[in-house]
């Protein structure tokens, strides 16, 4: 409370030279109209209602002519201007965060999944695909298969994702000619980088993949 007049003495202080340096030049460039002799153009200090504080208002000398009153109006306006774009800022921005994980989690599941459907396929080809002709009891190698996705995918891929292969169909048994042979890869394991941490029922998300083919 001590340092509040004497801010106010500095202020009133800054007002008056403004002011006075406005008045001057106001008075020189109007020095032909007005007659000689006349004082500063009459002001009333502004209104209980103005948007100028109380504890500048008594510091404002009624020597300052309107210009002065306008340019602080307008500087009181920008301000509060400038308070609302900063509101609106703040209220946009968790939005803009949200939506820009929901970007990320949505490719990184979409390139589990491809990687899923792209190694199931080159099993399930492997496995309905024989030397020709035929050996006479040939079925297809289950352990080759496995090991085929497995490259495919790579070590890292295989247990980041908790990757399990299954093969199914009655052709890995009998090794006829048209049988079905599917395989199914399913990971249960990071699936999402960040969302499970706001959503908790997605940290169990699996993804499945399966290509099912003919023996030729």
């Amino acid at each position: 409370m001590a340092g509040r007049p004497a801010a106010a003495g500095r202020l009133g202080a800054f007002w008056q030279i403004f002011g006075f340096t406005t008045w001057i030049l106001g008075k020189r460039n109007n020095s032909s109209a007005q007659p000689s002799g006349e004082g500063p153009p009459n002001y009333q200090p502004p209104a209980r209602n103005s948007p100028i504080p109380g504890i500048i208002r008594k510091c404002i000398p009624t020597e300052i002519g309107t210009v002065n009153m306008r340019l602080f109006q307008v500087f009181c306006r920008k301000s509060r201007e400038s308070g609302t774009v900063t509101l609106e800022f703040a209220l946009m921005v968790p939005f803009f965060v949200l939506l820009v994980i929901g970007l990320i989690e949505f490719g990184h599941i979409w390139y589990v999944k491809h990687q899923l459907t792209i190694a199931s396929r080159e099993g399930a080809r492997y496995a309905s695909s024989h030397d020709w002709p035929k050996p006479v009891g040939w079925t297809p190698d289950i352990n080759a298969v496995r090991n085929l996705v497995q490259d495919y995918l790579g070590a890292g891929f295989m247990d980041g994702y908790n990757v399990v292969i299954h093969t199914e169909g009655a052709g890995f048994t009998t090794g006829d000619t048209g049988a079905d042979v599917t395989v199914r890869l399913m990971a249960d394991q990071n699936i999402t980088l960040l969302l499970h941490y706001l959503v908790p029922s997605l940290n169990g998300l699996a993804l499945e993949a399966q290509t099912t083919m003919r023996i030729e």
